[in-house]
């Protein structure tokens, strides 16, 4: 998967421009594989999260209803039951991330399908639901599910690698505790010097 990093509004005009004859093709595609008719339909292509070619299930669910699809709930792996939304996501967890596999990473959700997928990766995943005032934060179920308030979360400064959260920031009213929550407990970036050294003196080298 090709990844661009838009940061500003001229970065994402840049990439309109550069992906709008890709981007026409790709509805033009869309269209031609829908039905005539509201009903489940499939098409095949390469799951990512399953590592093969699969068989698509589509229907016309989370969307304003037939012959409208919402191609990014909608597209879904038979195999890992994640969507076209998470399959995305993991796969720029992957990117992003897989040198982390063996370090402490906290997901917001614990009885997802992209977490039990995650979980087989990253073997130092840490999941939890919000139970709310059922149990204390931080401990957990006799079924294993760990009790967490984003706005107060239980991990200790600077612990985390890293923080996945998809499904669960518009839920939260008072957002910015949590977010000062996140940079509470994730660890600061650590630069190789070393290596910025080394880019640097190819950057004056090459100058």
């Amino acid at each position: 998967m090709e990844i661009y990093k838009v940061r500003d509004l001229e970065s994402f005009r840049n990439f309109e421009v550069l992906t709008k004859d890709e981007y026409v093709k790709h509805l033009q595609f869309l269209e031609s594989i829908k039905p005539e008719k509201n009903e489940e339909f499939y098409f095949r292509g390469n799951s990512y999260t399953a590592g093969k070619v699969v068989d698509f299930v589509c229907d016309f669910n989370y969307s304003s209803g037939f012959p409208d699809v919402n191609w990014r709930e909608r597209v879904v792996c038979p195999y890992t039951e994640l969507n076209n939304r998470m399959r995305a996501a993991v796969h720029m967890v992957d990117h992003m991330f897989d040198s982390l596999w063996d370090d402490k990473v906290y997901i917001m959700e614990q009885t997802t399908a992209v977490y039990r997928f995650l979980k087989k990766k990253y073997r130092n995943l840490i999941g939890s639901e919000f139970l709310g005032t059922s149990r204390p934060l931080g401990s957990t179920t006799f079924r294993g599910i760990r009790n967490e308030d984003a706005t107060r979360l239980t991990f200790a400064d600077n612990s985390l690698a890293a923080i996945l959260s998809f499904d669960v920031f518009e839920h939260v009213f008072d957002y910015k505790a949590a977010f000062k929550e996140c940079y509470r407990t994730l660890k600061p970036v650590v630069v190789n010097k070393d290596v910025a050294s080394s880019h640097a003196a190819s950057n004056s080298a090459s100058a």
